[in-house]
Order: structure tokens, then C-alpha cells, then sequence
């Protein structure tokens, strides 16, 4: 048994799906190595489902210099065996150990975000050759580079990162999430007082709800229905919210939308819905389409790069509509739920689907590669 530092920013749910990522990993892992969760701090006092269940280690410190520090603290401490990456620039630090520390620790890097969004280049080309140079070298000293998406995999070979990136998909359906699973009976879709979709996730202009508002403004006289946005945001995005709730008061929707805000537990929320939409800009994967699969939901997802046309095969298992096509999108919701059949069909479809994602399915896969590296 080895023990595993997966290495992360934030460990509060603030850190988003990165964080959610290596508190299912760990779970996941738990019946064959000791897993601890390694971050730089803890933005909030709130925390993903499974946080409890797994052994964390928040480093607290400023300076780049002191987290490097404090990093190699702690894996000398914990007996680290292995490091698991989750950030271009935590990298570089799994670099800077093992340069400056007498033990070695072999580490793995997982890619979780799109190149385009790991820094602003700048008018200085020599600047910009500098910082995509520091980002090789994390990637080139690793054992392992994984993405989390075959998309995002193909990115980084083409964009000359890495050589040979690996795609192991997230680990996200536990038993936590089956205890939620919808089964279909006629009060699903027949005959409703209204219509209940959802999306889920920080708000932002990443995730773009606009499209969802925009959608549900066009459905509103057709079918009774209501957009449930689940999730928080950040001080950072604070314009955007405003823009969207202008945006929900200038089409008189107010009544069709509900703020859930962050939630402790929003499989309990999505099990109420009838239907999850995806509307983003771009993900490396999309955890919560996997998600709203496992709770036995039908699917409605931009095809946006990289994650959701290989989840959804390309539209086999749930709807594709492209990016900001609000008009599509509004089509595609009135057929599913206008269309029991259909409504049936994507139900099984997204329960079928979700067991390729499972703790066990992707465990087994960073099994295999642990023990080479140990071996």
C-alpha cells in the first residue's frame, strides 16, 4: 500500500469540480492506498459531499518559497510515496522538491483545464515562451500526465506539452449518488403543474446560464416551466451576476427561475428535476452531466469542448446544441418533455452511460499506474 498526496489549490467547494476531483479520488482509492488531499488553503468553511470522509493537510503559507517548503514538510512527514498534481503551477512545485529535496517523490500530473485558460499571454514573447517553457518542464519531469477528457488529451499533445497523455475520466458515481436515482413513473413528465430543469455549478460567464434564461424565456407560454440554478459565485464573477439577473427582470421571467445558491447536498435538489441542462463555454470534462446521469436524469448539454460529446457519444446519450443556441435549446426541452417515449428512452440512457464513471471503474485505472511506478 503506498501512500498518495493528491495535490490540489482549495480544498473548500470553492476549488469547484478540481476539488470535488480529489475528494473522490482519495475515496476511491482509499481500499488500496492511503490517500491524503494536499492544498494551498481553504477559501471558505464549506466543503464538497465526501470532505469528511478523507484525511486532508491545508499548507496555509504565502510565498511561493514556503508552500515548496511546506510542501516537502509534509511529504516527508506522511511518508509520501506519490503526488498527484491538479494545476499547471502546482506542478512546477513536484518540480522543485525533487530538486531540492534529498528523497524523490515521483509524481503524476492531471489536467483538468483547457491551455487556452492557464495564463493571458502578453505582449512580451519572450515572456510568453518563458512561462509555456516552466509549463513543459511540470508536464515533461512527470511519470504520468492524465486529462481528464480525450479532447483535452489530444490539446495537449498537439499544443506540444506533453508527449504521450494519458485520459482517465473522473471518478464521480458512488453509492452516495445511487441513493438519489430517480425511477420513471407517470408524475415524471405526464400531466405536471410545471417542468422543473436545472443547472448546476459556480456562475459564471464559463458556464454561460444566459443561454438556459434565454431558452426558458422562449418556453414560458408553451409549457409551464422552471430554470433552477444551483450553485454560488465568487466575488470575481459578481458583474456577471448582475448582468444575469438584469437580464432575468428585463424578460419578466422572475417566476421562472429559482437561486438555490451553494447547497450543502444538491443531489437531494437534483433529484427533484425533471431534466439537467449543461450550457457552458468549454469544459475539460463536465462532472455534473455524469452527475445528473447517475441520479437518472435525461441530458441537454452545449457541445462545447472537450467533455460533453464523448460523454454523451455524440448525442446518443443525451442532447447536444451548440454553444449560446438558446433557440435549439428551447426545441430540444419542449420534445423531451412533449415526448414520453423519448423522455423514457434518455432516462435509461443516462443510467447506462453513468457506469463507465464509477469510483471502482476509475479506480482500477490509477491502480494500474500507481503499481508501475511503484514497481
Amino acid at each position: 500500500m503506498a501512500t498518495i498526496g493528491i495535490y490540489i489549490a482549495d480544498i473548500s467547494i470553492n476549488g469547484g469540480g478540481v476539488t470535488k476531483f480529489a475528494i473522490n479520488l482519495a475515496r476511491a482509492l482509499k481500499p488500496y492506498h492511503k490517500c491524503i488531499v494536499i492544498s494551498d488553503y481553504s477559501r471558505e468553511k464549506k466543503f464538497h459531499k465526501g470532505y469528511e470522509k478523507i484525511e486532508s493537510i491545508v499548507l496555509n503559507q504565502d510565498s511561493e518559497k514556503e508552500k515548496i517548503k511546506k510542501l516537502s514538510l509534509v511529504c516527508k512527514e506522511n511518508n509520501i510515496d506519490l503526488i498527484i498534481s491538479n494545476e499547471i503551477y502546482l506542478n512546477r512545485r513536484c518540480v522543485a522538491i525533487n530538486i531540492f529535496s534529498i528523497k524523490k517523490i515521483p509524481y503524476i500530473t492531471v489536467t483538468h483545464m483547457r491551455s487556452e485558460l492557464w495564463f493571458k499571454e502578453t505582449k512580451n514573447l519572450l515572456i510568453n515562451i518563458l512561462k509555456k517553457s516552466i509549463i513543459k518542464l511540470g508536464f515533461n519531469k512527470a511519470k504520468y500526465n492524465i486529462a481528464v477528457s480525450k479532447g483535452l488529451a489530444n490539446e495537449l499533445k498537439l499544443e506540444k506539452f506533453c508527449k504521450n497523455p494519458i485520459n482517465i475520466y473522473n471518478p464521480i458515481i458512488d453509492e452516495e449518488i445511487l441513493k438519489y436515482r430517480k425511477e420513471y413513473n407517470e408524475s415524471n413528465i405526464s400531466n405536471k403543474d410545471i417542468y422543473e430543469i436545472c443547472v448546476c455549478g459556480w456562475i459564471s460567464e464559463v458556464k454561460n446560464y444566459e443561454t438556459a434564461i434565454r431558452a426558458v424565456d422562449l418556453i414560458k407560454d408553451k409549457i409551464n416551466i422552471r430554470l433552477n440554478i444551483i450553485g454560488g459565485y465568487s466575488d470575481k464573477y459578481k458583474d456577471y451576476c448582475i448582468k444575469m439577473t438584469e437580464l432575468i427582470k428585463e424578460l419578466n421571467i422572475e417566476d421562472n427561475i429559482k437561486f438555490w445558491g451553494t447547497v450543502d447536498n444538491p443531489y437531494s435538489i437534483m433529484q427533484q428535476m425533471d431534466a439537467l441542462i449543461l450550457t457552458s463555454k468549454i469544459e475539460a470534462f463536465g462532472n455534473v452531466l455524469v452527475e445528473g446521469m447517475g441520479i437518472g436524469l435525461p441530458i441537454i448539454s452545449s457541445d462545447c469542448k472537450y467533455g460533453p460529446k464523448e460523454i454523451l457519444c455524440n448525442g446518443e446519450y443525451g442532447y447536444l446544441f451548440s454553444v449560446d443556441d438558446y433557440q435549439t435549446l428551447s426545441n430540444q426541452i419542449i420534445e423531451i418533455f412533449n415526448n414520453r417515449e423519448k423522455y423514457i428512452y434518455y432516462m435509461e440512457k443516462s443510467k447506462e452511460r453513468a457506469k463507465i464513471f464509477t469510483f471502482n471503474m476509475i479506480a482500477n485505472q490509477y491502480k494500474d499506474i500507481i503499481s508501475k511506478i511503484n514497481n
